[in-house]
């Protein structure tokens, strides 16, 4: 049971940092070059992808090395666990290393790539699935304790869905042109993220509303409780967001939606103050 969780914690890893080329921290090492830990320096984890690793320090959690072999050198101290995949383990003597050690090598370069490949999708879809939970239980409930108020968002949709896309449309091709020249400068990161902020909670507010109307739809050819339908209709949403297609289409379109109500949102309070 420990090797099969540890084959999955380096697929999660290899999902995260696949597309990443090199990230070096204080304690963590992740890398797609050739690394080399040299003796006296402790880290935490060294995660690398598609090359060799030399270990002569000391590693306190863990080695992942990814198609690539990994040296352990005389001097070499590892805490925690190792895992392998794709490469081989040569080890001096004198060596400290931890009794967990995973490795897993086909000799056959065909072979490791049809494992890695595999390990790759199977990381990618945990990432989604543990998202997509994440997302269900937070908009779930956010409908749930602030029924009335997602209720007053269902029916401004309901009651004007296009004017609310059309603005939700320009003002997003207005934010990415905004984040494009925020993101060239340095400065401009920290502006973007906060700007984020808002537009996801209000796009979570969107797919409340979306779940909580298509729950209503639900519930007139059945008289199940009204949060078993919220929840089913939370549950169907994020099934299609899912897939290929039409989960991109579905994103797209209550992106479009959640930045044109924020704007009418921010707009309207703003009237508000100036009238007062």
């Amino acid at each position: 049971m420990r090797k099969v969780i540890i084959i999955l914690m380096g697929a999660l890893l290899l999902s995260l940092y696949g597309l990443q080329t090199h990230v070096s921290a204080a304690s963590t090492i992740i890398s797609h070059k050739a690394t080399v830990v040299p003796q006296n320096k402790k880290v935490d984890n060294v995660i690398v992808y598609g090359k060799d690793v030399r270990i002569d320090g000391h590693v306190q959690t863990a080695v992942i090395v990814v198609d690539g072999s990994l040296t352990i050198k005389e001097h070499a101290k590892l805490d925690g666990y190792v895992l392998v995949l794709g490469g081989n383990i040569y080890q001096e003597q004198g060596a400290d290393i931890p009794d967990e050690i995973f490795h897993l090598n086909f000799n056959d370069r065909s072979l490791n790539s049809l494992l890695l490949g595999g390990l790759t999708v199977a990381g990618i879809s945990l990432v989604k699935l543990v998202f997509s939970l994440f997302i269900l239980l937070v908009t779930f409930l956010i409908a749930y304790l602030g029924e009335q108020k997602v209720f007053e968002v269902s029916e401004t949709f309901r009651e004007r869905f296009g004017r609310v896309f059309l603005t939700g449309t320009v003002v997003t091709i207005l934010l990415a042109f905004l984040f494009g020249l925020l993101i060239l400068s340095l400065f401009g990161i920290p502006i973007v993220l906060l700007v984020l902020i808002p537009c996801l909670i209000f796009w979570l507010i969107t797919i409340s509303a979306f779940g909580q109307m298509l729950g209503f739809q639900i519930s007139a050819t059945g008289g199940s409780p009204a949060w078993f339908l919220l929840l089913f209709g939370l549950f169907i949403i994020m099934s299609v967001l899912n897939f290929p297609l039409l989960g991109i289409i579905l994103l797209l379109i209550s992106v479009f939606v959640s930045n044109g109500y924020m704007f009418e949102w921010i707009m309207n309070r703003f009237t508000k103050k100036s009238q007062s």
